[in-house]
C-alpha cells in the first residue's frame, strides 16, 4: 500500500494518472492519498497499526526508503564512486545531488567524507530550506554510521543549497524547466521537474556564480525521467 499525497493540489489528470502513479498501477499498488505527509513517519505508523489491526503484516518504507539500512545503498555506491574518482587521478571541484528525503545525501555524503575528505558533496534541496533540511541528513548520516559501525568523522560537514526548490516540492520553477530542456538538447539526458532538475538548476547557477573550485564536477543523475510525463504542461510556459 502506498501513502500518497498531491503536493501542488492539481486535479489534472495528466498528473494524477502518469509517472509515478501509473506504475503503482502497474504494480496493482494500493493507494491511500491524504491531505499532506507533514508527519510522514506517524501517518505511516498509524497505517501499519490499522492494516496489522486486520491481520496484515505491513513492512514500512519511509519515504525515498530513507532509513539507515535504505542508506547502505548510497553507502556502497559512495565507495564505488571514490574508487574510480581516485583512478581517474582527477582533482573534482564538488558532487552535486538532489537532497530530499536524505538517504542519498548522507548515504553518499558519509562514504565520500571516509574516503575522499577534501571533496563537497553539495545537497540541492528540492522541498525544504537548509535550516530544515540540515538536521534529516545529519542525523540519518549519524545514524547510518552507528549501524555500520564505524565513526562519522569529525570534518563531516552537510553542504546544502536551498534557493532552488521554490515555490515547492513537487512544482518545478523556471530554473528547473530551463535546466531540463538545456541538459535534454545538448547532452541527451533526461532530468525530472521535482529532484534532478532542481539539483541541475543549482549546479548551472552555481558556476554561473563561480561558487565552485576549479575543476571538473559530478553530478549524480539519480533518475526520475516516468516524472517528465506528469508535467506536459508545465514545458508550454
Amino acid at each position: 500500500m502506498a501513502l500518497l499525497e498531491n503536493p501542488i493540489g492539481t486535479e489534472d489528470p495528466s498528473y494524477l494518472k502518469n509517472g509515478n502513479r501509473l506504475l503503482l498501477e502497474l504494480f496493482d499498488a494500493k493507494v491511500e492519498l491524504v491531505e499532506n505527509l507533514d508527519n510522514a513517519d506517524e501517518q505511516l505508523q498509524a497505517l501499519a497499526a490499522r492494516l496489522s489491526s486486520s491481520g496484515k503484516k505491513p513492512y514500512l518504507v519511509p519515504i525515498g526508503g530513507s532509513s539507515p539500512v535504505g542508506a547502505l545503498g548510497y553507502v556502497r555506491a559512495g565507495l564505488e564512486l571514490a574508487e574510480q574518482i581516485k583512478q581517474t587521478g582527477i582533482d573534482f571541484a564538488a558532487v552535486v545531488l538532489a537532497s530530499g528525503s536524505a538517504g542519498t545525501h548522507s548515504g553518499l555524503a558519509l562514504a565520500l567524507a571516509h574516503e575522499l575528505p577534501q571533496l563537497p558533496v553539495i545537497g540541492v534541496t528540492v522541498s525544504r530550506s537548509e535550516e530544515a533540511q540540515l538536521p534529516k541528513v545529519q542525523g540519518l548520516a549519524e545514524r547510518t554510521a552507528e549501524l555500520l559501525g564505524v565513526a562519522l568523522p569529525e570534518h563531516f560537514k552537510v553542504e546544502l543549497w536551498d534557493e532552488y526548490f521554490a515555490p515547492r516540492y513537487g512544482e518545478p520553477n523556471a530554473g528547473t524547466l530551463s535546466a531540463i530542456k538545456l541538459v535534454a538538447s545538448h547532452e541527451g539526458l533526461l532530468l525530472d521537474p521535482v529532484y534532478t532538475g532542481k539539483a541541475m538548476s543549482g549546479l548551472l547557477d552555481g558556476i554561473g556564480r563561480q561558487r565552485f573550485n576549479d575543476g571538473p564536477l559530478i553530478f549524480l543523475h539519480t533518475g526520475g525521467a516516468p516524472a517528465l510525463f506528469a508535467y506536459p504542461d508545465a514545458f508550454d510556459q
